[in-house]
């Protein structure tokens, strides 16, 4: 498969937010591929563009922000986010699986660079744990080659 990513502008913001429509290979599962094909792999640049559907949610964050108390973060996201300055914004991207009645997938914690910080697989079965290396690689992919388009 091919991946094709496109981007939404807006005519004020030379900020982007993108979809990754397919990955570039197969996840291994069919119900996840589904997911990605209806769904996509949205992701977003502005605090304002938070994604929010059965699949994947996004919250945006900054350093020692008060609602990480509530949130129930695994703790390894949890510590860097209450550990960070104020100053510092991340992406809290958190996957589901609706077919499994809204069981928690993956989050991923990716930094205003673009750069993913920290990520956790909730599932222990091989075949999810191989999904959840393939979507990372597919976000890594994508925030690469955003940097060559910049540059």
């Amino acid at each position: 498969m091919s991946a094709s990513i496109t981007a939404d502008t807006k005519p004020t913001n030379k900020n982007l937010t993108f979809s990754i429509k397919q990955t570039r290979k197969s996840t291994g599962l069919k119900s996840i591929d589904q997911l990605i094909a209806r769904y996509n792999i949205q992701l977003p640049t502005l605090f304002e563009n938070a994604i929010d559907n059965a699949f994947q949610k996004t919250t945006m964050l900054c350093g020692q922000d008060e609602r990480i108390d509530f949130m129930n973060l695994p703790y390894c996201i949890y510590r860097i986010v209450s550990d960070a300055s104020e100053d510092e914004r991340f992406t809290l991207h958190r996957f589901y699986l609706p077919h499994k009645k809204g069981v928690r997938f993956a989050t991923y914690l990716i930094d205003e660079n673009g750069d993913m910080v920290e990520s956790v697989c909730y599932q222990r079965n091989i075949k999810y744990t191989s999904a959840f290396k393939v979507i990372r690689a597919e976000i890594n992919a994508h925030t690469i080659s955003q940097e060559t388009l910049a540059a």
